[in-house]
């Protein structure tokens, strides 16, 4: 039950700061001027009606004299919105000619009410108050007794954080940085690239850091089809942070070597110049500086010290006594304290408020309703809400001591003939019951919190939500009786349907998931176990499509997924043991695949259809066992060949890491570092796209001449729909015995009819498009792509569009036979060590083309340290010139 002593508090709290700053600095009522128009909007549907005018001058008269009071107001407010309520599902005529009426005195109720200012009055009793020095000394007290309760009530964490924030941000860490990047590959070029940090030391202090250490770098490159570039140099670096602004000195620069850098000579020289004065490069932003400065100001200290600051002196004050109710109001500091929060924000809006604006945090905080509070070994807090737009009731209070609280109570009603059966009510009393009932936005949210409790710990609960909005929703129920767990949930996904027949549209559910849960608790309310069971429903098709299950029995935890998508499908498994305390996996086995569904393009139909093959795309499994880990990982083609083997093998317990991957690449696909096939698919991409083009000039010549054309009259009868004949983009090349260019083959139908069908054809280069459309397209050749009617049928001329007397002969020559590589991860994060090292290598053919290294090793001093701001500088914009 400590959760709820938490919130309650927080929430408390948050009351007594920000109840009177959300009023603060109003200056006129959005409120009146909606009101206003309703009230026109109201009065022109009245006139529509017999004798509408008599009715409107009658109303007029009755609210001038209801004015003078404001309880009469309020309670006929009541009952006008309970009409409403009860008229607008009438459709009768009587029913909508009274509903206007009554619309009309209600618009006018709730404007005078509005415009019925107590404002002055509280006033006038807050400066003529009644109340003698020492009864307000005891009370202001005791509000700072309570403010200054909450608050301690709230700095657990908080100081947690503190103590968290400051070991994080204030530190000194002595080590030294290595990274190589080499690259030596055909179709890239090679790059070598050093970077060194020797001796560094940071420095970190809240939100300003400085990094200081010895550099040396170098950069030798020769990109393919670019010149040669090489810099090499070494220097002393100081980089500050401090304030929002940048500092940097570059000191002893030595450049070792330099070839091809024209672009940046004249930045180098500039950089050597400066670095002869000794002299920080300085880069600072105003804006920078100004998000730093509220920065530190919400840094946890600050906000725990600001906060004990702000509430050692009363937010509120009495002003009158009502029985044992003294009645509060905010006080010129609670004022001036929200006005000094808003300026670490927006420096120009002030420090302190003038006596318009405290006039004002008074006016609109009167207008809401009153505060008060009851003393005594349990004191109440509560709150008195004034009907207004919107609204009916608002109403709520907390009975509590300095350790505990004993009942809580919130209920709000809005305007029930515009918001019908919406509302909000808490109500909780200690060792008995916590209640919570919320409806809202016509149902979709629908809310409704039961529970029984005994010695402030839940004994049974009874939950029952709905969460909706157009595109989805949340159905859940969860019940807690006799340490017994259970529930049900129903998600649903909604699309828009539009229904041409009504011409309406609406979203309706497509995709539905649900499931059951089922658990236990012991005697301190801390699970034991739960189980969760759910599954998924495409209701377009009335397919299943998800089915898995959690199950947590302490301390072992197992979760199953099967997913089964239009194009994929996967498996997931997992097992293992997790424990609380350390919040740690002890043992863990996971295991994954995933499977690709095979799709072929209908060129008549137009979309893509199943097969009915399936290809298993990727399987991994991983074994977490005492700290070490093992695991193998297979990726695969969409055809379900192997592509990338990964075997996994470390350690890993709190704070450190040991990953190594070993990697292997097929040599059918690891073809793709020795040749462009991206290049080779474009160009089969225009080969397809020059088919469509001449199947749609073909045709269109049938529709003309009532046959297809021949090659004596192929050009002349195709010209006019086509902007020009294409052409093979690699011209007249053959390899692995298909001699590209774009055949024509015309025949007779089945009734001898001549020039009744036809086919077209083109070879392929990429492989992948050999298999997968040459071989599939229906023909009877499967090294050309085959397109037209009959394609396996028998054809009375064959040539080709464009005429070749000879073709180059090219092979493809596959000379990759082996990539490998790794990955590995080595991070030691204990004690005040701070190392990590990564390694990453791919070779080809036992060359190494591309590899990465970084390696640091530090040790950290948790701290605090002092960063100074330099003195010795030069605008950025200098270097710049």
């Amino acid at each position: 039950m400590k959760i709820i002593k938490e919130c309650f508090t927080s929430l408390l709290l948050i009351a007594f700061i920000f109840q009177s700053g959300s009023f603060a600095y109003a200056e006129t009522s959005l409120e009146e001027t909606i009101l206003i128009n309703k009230v026109d909007i109201s009065r022109t549907a009245l006139k529509s009606i017999s004798r509408g005018e008599k009715y409107i001058k009658s109303i007029d008269t009755v609210i001038a004299t209801l004015s003078k009071s404001e309880k009469k107001l309020q309670k006929l407010s009541k009952r006008l919105s309970l009409a409403q309520g009860k008229l607008s599902g009438n459709n009768s005529l009587k029913a909508k000619k009274t509903l206007k009426i009554v619309n009309y005195l209600a618009s006018k109720v709730k404007l005078a009410l509005l415009q019925y200012d107590t404002t002055e009055l509280i006033l006038k009793e807050f400066e003529t108050s009644t109340l003698s020095r020492s009864e307000q000394e005891k009370v202001n007290d005791k509000l700072v007794k309570i403010q200054l309760n909450l608050l301690n009530k709230g700095t657990k964490g908080l100081e947690k954080l503190i103590k968290d924030f400051e070991e994080l941000s204030n530190y000194e860490a002595k080590g030294d940085l290595r990274m190589n990047l080499d690259i030596d590959q055909e179709k890239i070029g090679t790059i070598k690239a050093e970077f060194k940090l020797d001796d560094y030391i940071v420095k970190a202090s809240n939100f300003d850091s400085q990094v200081e250490g010895h550099i040396s770098a170098l950069l030798d490159a020769a990109p393919k089809g670019q010149d040669a570039i090489k810099l090499e140099f070494k220097n002393f670096l100081d980089f500050i942070s401090k304030d929002g602004n940048m500092y940097v000195l570059i000191k002893d620069l030595d450049i070792i070597s330099e070839e091809n850098i024209d672009n940046f000579k004249d930045t180098l020289d500039k950089l050597e110049e400066i670095a002869k004065e000794n002299k920080y490069i300085k880069y600072n932003d105003k804006n920078s500086e100004q998000a730093m400065k509220i920065l530190r100001s919400l840094a946890p200290h600050k906000v725990l010290a600001d906060g004990k600051e702000i509430l050692s002196q009363p937010m509120f004050q009495a002003y009158k006594k009502d029985g044992d109710k003294y009645y509060l109001t905010p006080t010129r500091y609670a004022c001036d304290s929200l006005k000094e929060l808003a300026n670490k924000f927006d420096p120009f809006n002030g420090r302190t408020c003038s006596d318009s604006q405290y006039n004002n945090m008074l006016r609109e905080f009167a207008k809401t309703g009153s505060m008060y509070i009851e003393l005594g070994t349990y004191s109440k807090l509560g709150f008195e809400g004034i009907t207004k737009t919107g609204i009916d009731n608002i109403e709520g209070f907390i009975i509590f001591s300095d350790s505990d609280i004993k009942e809580a109570s919130i209920n709000i009603s809005p305007d029930q003939a515009r918001y019908p059966n919406e509302n909000f009510t808490l109500d909780y009393k200690k060792n008995s019951h916590l209640n919570i009932d919320f409806y809202a936005n016509k149902g979709e949210a629908d809310i409704i919190f039961t529970s029984t409790l005994s010695n402030n710990k839940f004994t049974m609960i009874e939950y029952k939500g709905n969460i909706s909005s157009s595109k989805n929703e949340l159905k859940t129920t969860l019940n807690l009786k006799n340490k017994k767990i259970l529930g049900d949930f129903e998600y649903s996904n909604k699309e828009y349907k539009y229904n041409y027949d009504t011409r309406k549209g609406s979203y309706v559910p497509s995709k539905k998931v649900s499931g059951n849960i089922s658990g236990a608790t012991n005697s301190s309310n801390e699970l034991q176990n739960l189980v969760i069971n759910y599954d998924g429903t495409d209701l377009k098709t009335n397919t299943e499509y998800l089915d898995g299950s959690f199950d947590f029995s302490k301390p072992k935890i197992s979760f199953i997924n099967h997913y089964n998508g239009k194009y994929y499908k996967s498996d997931i498994s997992l097992q293992g043991v997790w424990h609380t305390t350390n919040k740690n996996f002890s043992d863990l086995d996971l295991d994954f695949k995933s499977f690709a569904k095979e799709k072929e393009y209908n060129y008549d139909t137009y979309k893509y259809e199943l097969t009915g093959k399936e290809y298993e795309t990727a399987h991994s499994s991983l074994t977490l066992k005492n700290t070490i880990i093992t695991g193998t990982t297979v990726l695969k083609t969409p055809k379900g060949e192997d592509f990338i083997s990964i075997s996994t093998d470390g350690s890993y317990e709190k704070d450190y890491l040991i990953l190594n991957n070993n990697f292997s690449i097929d040599p059918k696909v690891a073809s793709i570092f020795d040749k462009n096939t991206q290049i080779e698919k474009a160009r089969d991409s225009v080969r397809v796209t020059d088919v469509l083009h001449l199947i749609s000039a073909i045709e269109q010549s049938y529709q003309d001449n009532g046959e297809y054309p021949t090659k004596e009259n192929f050009h002349k009868n195709t010209s006019m729909f086509l902007s020009n004949t294409p052409k093979d983009p690699s011209g007249a090349i053959e390899i692995n015995g298909c001699k590209f260019g774009y055949i024509y083959e015309v025949g007779s139908d089945k009734n001898g009819i001549k020039n009744q069908k036809y086919k077209l054809s083109t070879c392929f280069e990429a492989n992948s498009n050999i298999v997968g459309k040459a071989m599939k397209d229906g023909g009877s050749d499967n090294k050309r792509y085959e397109r037209g009617i009959d394609i396996q049928g028998n054809f009375n001329e064959k040539f080709y569009i464009n005429t070749y007397s000879t073709w180059e002969q090219k092979e493809i020559n596959n000379t990759v036979t082996e990539v490998t590589g790794n990955l590995n991860i080595d991070v030691d994060q204990r004690g005040n060590k701070d190392n990590e090292n990564i390694y990453f290598n791919i070779n080809v053919n036992d060359a190494n083309i591309i590899k990465f290294e970084m390696d640091n090793t530090s040790t950290i001093d948790y701290k605090k340290v002092e960063i100074d701001t330099p003195t010795n500088t030069v605008d950025f914009k200098e270097v710049l010139k």
